[in-house]
């Protein structure tokens, strides 16, 4: 075995451990700073992997029809092709985070700086665009890497990472286990993580994730819950977690 194929095969692990110790305190700086901003009973919904124009369009419905407000978390690849839904998620009033131009692992491609600034630079570019103003990043699959968080902090976006999720992407999630998740995790506060598309289909499962919300979010704003939407002050910048 050559000394190049040793390095090699100790480059790749290495990098990995990396990878995973900044993810890993990235979110647990993200996530106590996101907890302190929440109030008692005060609630984000997050989406992640739009825009896809049945599921989107399904759980955009659901909010508007519940009169609330969330973040979406999205592809850029994807948006470039439904521009029409990104209008409409501004014209209604939700805020758009970037997750990336593409949904690639970062921890397979992230630690090349050329791709981890295409995925972050071209990403925001396109989003800008289309007439959007992205203000929150959130790595695919929650994965950061030390060179997604430098150009997320170039491009002036905050992490946003999350607390809970539901497992809305199952095969076999149904309307109900998503409701029952989020109420068996949601705590006193939470920042939650939701789909309105999945990057392994065509996005129609998350049909499951509207009608969970059309039930979920009536009955938790009658429990005294608020739904509201991030301050940009309340989110820590890449730069402090890099």
């Amino acid at each position: 075995m050559t000394a190049a194929v040793v390095c090699a095969a100790l480059f790749l692990p290495a990098c990995l451990l990396c990878c995973a110790a900044v993810t890993a305190a990235a979110r647990l700086h993200n996530e106590r700073a996101l907890m302190r901003t929440l109030g008692e009973k005060q609630m984000v919904l997050t989406f992640d992997d739009g825009p896809c124009p049945e599921s989107t369009s399904a759980i955009l419905d659901a909010l508007q029809h519940c009169g609330v407000r969330a973040v979406f978390f999205m592809t850029a690849q994807r948006a470039a092709r439904h521009p029409e839904l990104v209008r409409r998620i501004q014209q209604e009033g939700h805020a758009i985070g970037l997750h990336g131009l593409s949904h690639r692992s970062p921890w397979l491609w992230g630690m090349l700086p050329g791709y981890a600034r295409r995925e972050i630079k071209q990403g925001t570019e396109i989003l800008r665009s289309l007439g959007a103003q992205p203000l929150y990043f959130r790595p695919a699959w929650g994965r950061l890497t030390p060179f997604t968080a430098l150009f997320a902090r170039r491009e002036g976006l905050k992490l946003y990472f999350w607390h809970v999720m539901a497992e809305d992407w199952l095969p076999d999630a149904t309307a109900f286990s998503i409701e029952q998740r989020l109420r068996a995790r949601r705590g006193e506060r939470a920042v939650v993580c939701l789909h309105d598309a999945f990057h392994r289909g065509s996005g129609g499962a998350a049909l499951h994730t509207a009608a969970a919300l059309r039930h979920f979010i009536p009955v938790s704003l009658a429990q005294g819950w608020q739904f509201i939407l991030p301050e940009r002050s309340a989110c820590p910048s890449a730069k402090e977690a890099a």
